[in-house]
């Protein structure tokens, strides 16, 4: 069945034909562009690449995971393996919405391989005409329930952000930038493996055009002001955009709170973000650590390091934990 809200096919407009997807009769998705179908009942495919399963295989226990802006996440179970995976549903009525689809499904079939990024199963078109991406569980939640808790030991705190790099790394080798670090999108799971997931804003750094998005309090300086973007031309801005944002997400990591926790409106944000002291940890901190965070929180983005040369830094390198390590801490502090 073809749902109401989509017709047969997406007006196009005049600058791109990037969002025109079309329905057939029995009911799959194909985005005319790139190909990429998504059917009701057999998977998802995109690129060459073909993520199937039988929705049939697929038990939602709708236990409710999370909830964000353009849907929800449950826990499932794939019955033929037994294999725990989550269900992210999302709502496909708006042409925004399919654009935050294209992407997600984009870039997680580019994240494929990469043990730091989340990975995807396969997708299915709902009956109510929504989308359900079938993804890796991670069980212990995100980055954002163990802030609440307070700092990271340091050696931990090193485990987790080489691990959130190599992430990175791999989308930046991409030319995609994440658009979006932000402690509840960095996932755990109970093997103390770390992952970067929610690929909704993603973008490919050499379009022609960049809309300025992300989550207030970790945006980049240079994406509210011209200001800060130096001599950098291209896409290599946004690529270092990224690491402004690992850096507020490590601040928050070595202290237990945001480096401009205190600004609790957009403007008062804002005059912080663009007028503030660059934010600095206490000297009380390892000097490794203070080095990377005050490299990253560098309003000048010519003067940031990439995500390559940081995989070199000192404290990422010299006395890091390993998974099991993130593993054991995580039962001692959360149980």
């Amino acid at each position: 069945m073809v749902p109401g809200f989509l017709g047969s096919i997406d007006k196009l407009d005049s600058v791109s034909a990037s969002v025109s997807w079309t329905y057939n009769q029995n009911g799959t998705m194909r985005h005319k562009m790139s190909d990429m179908r998504i059917s009701p009942d057999s998977g998802l495919s995109c690129e060459g690449q073909e993520f199937k399963l039988a929705s049939s295989d697929v038990e939602d226990t709708h236990r409710t995971l999370g909830v964000g802006v353009n849907g929800t996440v449950r826990r499932g179970v794939i019955k033929s393996t037994g294999q725990a995976v989550a269900i992210k549903t999302l709502r496909v009525e708006k042409q925004e919405d399919r654009r935050l689809l294209l992407n997600e499904v984009k870039a997680l079939i580019a994240s494929q391989g990469c043990r730091n990024l989340v990975q995807l199963h396969a997708g299915f078109v709902t009956h109510s005409g929504q989308v359900n991406l079938v993804l890796e569980l991670m069980d212990r939640g995100s980055l954002a329930d163990v802030i609440r808790r307070g700092a990271f030991p340091p050696r931990i705190l090193a485990g987790v952000l080489v691990q959130v790099l190599l992430g990175l790394h791999h989308l930046h080798g991409r030319r995609l930038l994440h658009n979006d670090i932000k402690p509840g999108n960095v996932l755990l799971n109970a093997q103390g493996d770390v992952k970067v997931a929610d690929f909704g804003i993603t973008a490919c750094v050499d379009a022609s055009k960049m809309a300025v998005t992300g989550t207030q309090m970790y945006l980049a300086p240079e994406k509210c002001s011209s200001e800060f973007s130096g001599k950098i031309s291209g896409g290599d801005v946004w690529l270092l955009s990224d690491v402004w944002s690992l850096g507020v997400l490590t601040f928050e990591m070595a202290s237990g709170r945001h480096p401009f926790h205190s600004a609790t409106t957009i403007v008062a944000i804002w005059d912080a973000l663009l007028y503030a002291l660059e934010p600095r940890l206490p000297q009380n901190h390892p000097a490794a650590l203070c080095h990377l965070v005050s490299k990253c929180l560098t309003r000048e983005v010519g003067l940031r390091p990439t995500v390559a040369e940081l995989l070199h830094f000192d404290f990422v390198t010299v006395d890091v934990s390993a998974p099991q390590d993130l593993s054991e801490w995580l039962e001692s502090s959360l149980g």
